[in-house]
């Protein structure tokens, strides 16, 4: 019933439930005097205790098996509806309750504060009649027993919402458990199946309610026609793996068993094959043994898997091989009977392939052994601790060894406890105690000491713990995971995109994958495919989640003098190989793995990167130096995005930025590449110093697949030895000669960060120093007195003199507006070349010299008519 004259306080509610034990004789429009008792009742709490499953819910206020119902009158018009929206009453978007006292809601003292927390707002409507704004679902419909059906829903299209997802929902965050959710709920009025992004334009006309846990909007008028969202179950946006990428997935299959209908069977055969691509490596969650829920003793789920792998195949796919360990009975929780366990699916027609150590039953602790100094299991696969006290009841993680390309794999599949006996969000209890959360700490603390072995014999060690953990990416359990020196993988998408799961309209990460440091590195993308979580159509409640690395290499054989060419047109067999490496190739044609070794010249294939004619590259240098040094680094790609960094992530590029190369050519490079070898190699910087170790150089995206690239510590002894320039005295008209007596400028030469400083209309003879490979090379600076163009003219024996002009610490040169003529100057016959520049007065600029020979040039700088 609801009061049909307000009070006008909206923290107050004008409406109130009526519990009677059988229906009454009245109608809706019926003013009605009721005789009863006022009580509070707990909804799903009867008898109300601490193990009862409703003891954490909210009361709601009912007249409590009335005494006389007298009708006053009928065919009233009903109390216009508070609408909830942007033109009405919005509900709070962040907090749900911030001010309980002692932890109840329900204390005195409490604050209720219906403006700012969600379990206020929803009380002071409780059994008022609403109407929702543009209401959209943000989970899909789901039926319950006794043919209901609920929708969770917000308001105003979502205008007023949390983080939403590109797909419609509304996502987690670690202080945001969106208030703003309500469930639409059938009763009064049938409610259609949707998914997550329709919508009801206009308003959903319904009575506020609470029941287990939730407020509810129970429906009793009919909806408006459904707006279809548009939802379509998606494909990952991985791609095809080349042959020297791993894809690892995760998958829970929700309670599979040979009495599914052999629709689910050939949908799963679809989605791995197809939506999947067909990973390499695949951990299973939830799978069922061949009696599925019947508790009769049989563990074996060898029918299980067949029926899952033979639909894999009929729907083009691979044929893989299955690696687990049968349950005990009934002691792995889940459905009574149904002895879910993990396990992995394998294929062995890309390079993996499982170490095989068989031997270990259900109650066999697996271990790390030290083989030959390097990290291997006892038995693969093989349970982690699994008589441990924090799996009882529970799945036991699976550990199994694999290799890739060589590269030695170690992966945990698990399926942590699940949330169920955690408080309700919106119970009484608030912040909700997560009474499950403990026991995931302590699974996540085992599979943590178990991963903390491996990395103790093997820092670098390549390992995956992947599964259903129940739990988010911010929760303590993964917190524990990532203190082994675990990367959580969700954690590379944007925070939008960061769910696997939809429970009660809240989007949520629970599938998760957490990688080592080196497979961190060789991470090339992460997905989580939506294809089940959002659709009333579920084929699980979970999304999969696949990731894929780049390990071992693929070598090019080149043909040196195609690659000493200035086009790599031809130079290496791309029909062997295709697009599938990410590799360096020596210019002598033998084979080299992604290491790239200092001082070498390489001609380096990237690979794709997603976007089409772009394409990326990642490579590994090894500083193999006694003390930090500074490096040069060269690549012929002249807009190329290129960076250095350590392996921990710590960048170490750009202490100075080059774009002259000889003297850092090396003998190699020198002889591998026709001409001066010089000209192929565009752009480059100095390094600061770099650690002794691995380093990581990230290429691209660029346009070209093949690059240049030349790396090598800093040569000290030609910058330290380096004669000083001079130049004659200035001003003077004249220029110097060979015979004559400069005066040295004070600053050294090229590699100095404050060359000398020359002035406008005067003219100098400069002298170059000498460089190793027989350049000879000088730096000037010049501050122009006004703004304008200057003219720069250049005297030289040099046939192939070189000059360029570039604000001071800037990479950008100044390019010349036209040749020009050279200005009437006193013995102008001897200048050779110029360039007409647009220069800014008061800016300092950097005039750097080269010359193939001649140690001296003659140089002048002078205003120049426009």
């Amino acid at each position: 019933m609801q009061d049909p004259t307000a009070d006008f306080d909206p923290a107050t509610s004008e409406g109130i439930f009526v519990f009677t034990s059988s229906a009454p004789a009245v109608a809706v429009g019926d003013s009605l005097l009721v005789t009863s008792v006022v009580s509070e009742f707990r909804p799903g709490c009867s008898p109300c205790n601490a193990s009862s499953s409703g003891f954490a819910n909210l009361t709601t206020t009912e007249l409590d098996r009335p005494s006389a119902i007298q009708v006053l009158s009928s065919g009233n018009p009903l109390p216009e509806p508070v609408l909830l929206g942007a033109l009405g009453r919005t509900p709070p978007s962040r907090v749900i309750d911030d001010d309980a006292v002692a932890g109840n809601a329900e204390n005195a003292g409490s604050v209720f504060d219906p403006q700012n927390d969600g379990l206020d707002f929803y009380e002071s409507l409780e059994g008022m009649r609403v109407a929702l704004e543009g209401a959209v679902a943000v989970g899909p419909s789901a039926d319950f027993s006794g043919g209901s059906r609920e929708i969770p829903v917000i308001a105003e299209s979502g205008g007023a919402a949390g983080l939403r997802t590109p797909r419609g929902g509304v996502v987690i965050q670690a202080s945001d458990f969106n208030p703003e959710r309500i469930h639409l709920v059938s009763g009064v009025v049938p409610l259609p199946e949707v998914n997550v992004g329709d919508s009801f334009p206009g308003n959903v006309v319904g009575v506020i309610d609470y029941s287990f846990g939730n407020f509810k909007l129970v429906a009793t008028a009919p909806l408006p026609a459904v707006r279809p969202g548009g939802l379509v179950k998606e494909t990952s946006s991985l791609g095809a793996p080349t042959d020297n990428q791993l894809s690892v997935a995760s998958f829970n299959v929700e309670n599979l068993d040979p009495s599914d209908p052999p629709a689910k069977f050939a949908a799963l055969g679809e989605v791995i094959t197809n939506r999947l691509g067909a990973p390499d490596l695949l951990a299973l969650e939830e799978v069922q043994d061949n009696s599925g829920p019947v508790s009769n003793g049989v563990v074996d789920a060898s029918e299980t898997i067949a029926l899952l792998v033979s639909a894999i195949t009929a729907a083009g796919g691979p044929s893989y091989e299955y690696a687990s360990i049968d349950p005990q009975p009934n002691q792995d929780g889940g459905e009574p009977g149904g002895n879910i366990r993990v396990g992995f699916l394998f294929r062995t027609d890309r390079g993996l392939s499982l170490v095989s150590r068989p031997g270990a039953t259900s109650a066999t602790p697996n271990a790390v052994v030290n083989q030959g100094g390097a990290p291997s299991l006892r038995f693969s696969p093989g349970r982690i601790d699994p008589t441990n006290a924090a799996f009882a009841n529970s799945r036991k993680p699976l550990a199994a060894q694999f290799a890739f390309n060589g590269v030695p794999l170690f992966v945990v599949a698990n399926h942590f406890n699940s949330k169920g006996g955690d408080q309700p969000l919106f119970g009484r209890f608030q912040p909700p105690v997560l009474s499950s959360e403990s026991q995931r700490v302590a699974q996540a603390q085992v599979v943590t000491s178990f991963v903390s072995q491996l990395r103790a014999l093997d820092p670098g060690a390549a390992v995956i713990v992947l599964g259903d953990l129940n739990d988010f990416e911010f929760s303590p359990p993964v917190s524990v995971l990532e203190a082994a020196g675990l990367h959580t993988l969700v954690e590379t998408l944007l925070e939008s995109e960061r769910y696997s799961y939809v429970f009660e309209g809240n989007s949520q990460v629970l599938d998760q994958v957490l990688v080592s440091d080196s497979l961190r590195e060789s991470l090339t993308g992460f997905d989580i495919v939506h294809l089940s979580s959002e659709f009333a159509d579920q084929l699980s409640d979970h999304d999969p989640a696949v990731a894929r690395f780049t390990l071992g290499s693929l070598p090019l054989r080149c043909d040196a003098a195609a690659l000493a060419s200035r086009s790599l047109a031809g130079a290496c067999d791309e029909v062997a190989r295709g697009t599938s490496t990410l590799q360096g190739v020596l210019p002598t044609g033998t084979d080299l793995g992604p290491v790239l070794a200092p001082g070498v010249a390489y001609g380096l294939r990237l690979v794709e990167s997603g976007v089409p004619g772009m394409f990326v590259g990642r490579f590994r240098y090894n500083a193999a130096v006694s003390s930090p040094e500074r490096h040069v680094l060269y690549t012929g790609t002249p807009s190329l995005a290129i960076s250095l960094r350590e392996r921990s992530g710590v960048t170490t590029t750009g202490a100075e930025n080059l774009l002259d190369c000889r003297r850092y050519l090396s003998e190699e490079l020198k002889t591998g590449l026709t001409g001066d070898g010089c000209s192929l190699l565009k752009e480059g910087f100095r390094t600061s110093a770099l650690s002794t170790g691995d380093h990581f150089i990230d290429i691209g995206p660029t346009a070209s697949r093949w690059v240049r690239l030349y790396i090598a510590p800093e040569d000290r002894t030609a910058a330290i030895s380096s004669p000083p320039i001079s130049a004659c005295a200035a001003p003077s008209p004249e220029i110097c000669s060979a015979g004559s007596s400069p005066t040295p400028l004070s600053a050294p030469g090229f590699a100095s960060l404050n060359p000398p400083v020359i002035q406008a209309d005067s003219v100098y003879g400069v002298r170059l120093k000498a460089e190793m490979d027989g350049r000879l090379e000088g730096a000037l600076s010049f501050v122009p007195p006004s703004t304008g163009p200057y003219l720069l003219s250049l005297g030289t024996p040099a046939p192939s003199f070189i000059a360029q002009v570039r604000p001071e610490g800037d990479r950008a040169l100044v390019a010349p507006s036209c040749a020009g003529k050279v200005q009437a100057t006193a013995n102008c016959d001897s200048f050779k070349s110029n360039q007409l520049l647009q220069l800014v007065a008061g800016t300092r600029y950097r005039v750097e010299l080269n010359a193939s020979q001649g140690s001296w040039v003659r140089l002048a700088i002078s205003h120049a008519s426009p």
